[in-house]
């Protein structure tokens, strides 16, 4: 896992944010790096199509989608 996830956890994984959150700071990410935009967009789209998977990190070792499975485009 990226340093920048762990970094995200720790000074704010109990917070409570909602998706409309979420989409204000990746609009801003994507204003100040449009190189970035694509990526920005997929995992957007990943996100928003992320239904009914427990990803309880803390919880289930076993998390998440099998790999090399992906959310619906």
């Amino acid at each position: 896992m990226g340093q920048g996830i762990e970094t995200l956890r720790e000074r704010r994984g109990k917070e409570k944010v909602t998706f409309n959150d979420v989409c204000d700071h990746l609009l801003d990410y994507e204003e100040r790096h449009p190189e970035n935009t694509e990526a920005i967009e997929d995992f957007a789209r990943f996100i928003a199509n992320v239904e009914d998977i427990d990803h309880d990190h803390e919880r289930n070792e076993k998390r998440g989608m099998e790999p090399g499975q992906d959310a619906p485009h």
